[in-house]
């Protein structure tokens, strides 16, 4: 949409009439909050403006957003053809994403509409109902980085179930299940076989990416330093995750 008034394009996000006011609400003060950091921060999305409209349903909030470039996905389509980024690109797309990050949690803010994603993407904690903070955002991260790098994301998307997805995190996670998830894992996976001869996270990224069939231009030293990156993310305990920030003081991040 082009603002008149500033004489450029801009996105606006109108939010659902008497549907979800308090998440509204929330979202405008947290943009509000944003709004100095975002200002001197090129990673972090700058709210210009926001309104009500009055709708025959009910107030609609609008929040007026500076306009994005394409997606990630778009890039993809539009330039590479066998779906993968060459790896200087996804390096660059990755600290970006991460310097974002780090800006938001410098703000106790958390990015991520945890029940809203894809369930391929969901955090553990999410699946086993437990609390929710700004520590999934890296759980998150973790599998962008699988993707952005490989093509494909670390988990199966096709008839993926939140039974399979976990049996799959016990594969690639470094850490145990913790114990206070133990007990409603066991009722979950009554009903399902659990293979534990997959490969691990560091199998399974060597895998995907030296699969011949895309561009390969990173090492595989470069992939090693990649799994254990993502493997510091990819951990079930919240807490025991590597800040955004740590993750970019990655000499790897740095080379």
């Amino acid at each position: 949409m082009s603002d008149l008034k500033e004489k450029s394009y801009v996105a606006i996000k109108v939010s659902v009439a008497g549907g979800g006011k308090d998440a509204s609400n929330r979202e405008l003060e947290v943009m509000k909050q944003l709004g100095l950091v975002s200002r001197k921060n090129p990673h972090i999305v700058h709210m210009m403006d926001h309104f009500t409209l009055d709708g025959p349903n009910g107030d609609h909030k609008c929040i007026v957003l500076e306009l994005l470039g394409p997606n990630v996905p778009e890039i993809i389509d539009a330039c590479f053809s066998d779906g993968r980024l060459p790896g200087k690109i996804a390096k660059s797309i990755a600290r970006q994403a991460l310097l974002g990050l780090d800006a938001l949690h410098q703000q106790k803010v958390g990015h991520g509409e945890t029940l809203h994603t894809p369930l391929p993407v969901r955090p553990p904690e999410a699946i086993f109902k437990d609390q929710l903070d700004y520590h999934v955002d890296l759980w998150t991260m973790g599998c962008m980085l699988f993707e952005l790098f490989v093509g494909q994301p670390p988990f199966d998307s096709f008839l993926i179930t939140p039974e399979i997805l976990v049996s799959q995190m016990l594969e690639m996670t470094s850490d145990e299940l913790p114990k206070r998830w133990q007990a409603p894992w066991e009722t979950m996976s009554q009903n399902i076989t659990i293979d534990t001869s997959g490969p691990n996270l560091q199998e399974w990224l060597e895998e995907m990416y030296f699969d011949g069939e895309r561009k390969e231009d990173l090492t595989r030293e470069d992939i090693i330093k990649l799994g254990k990156i993502i493997g510091k993310l990819l951990r079930f305990e919240p807490y025991s995750r590597a800040s955004a920030r740590e993750i970019l003081d990655d000499p790897w991040f740095r080379e």
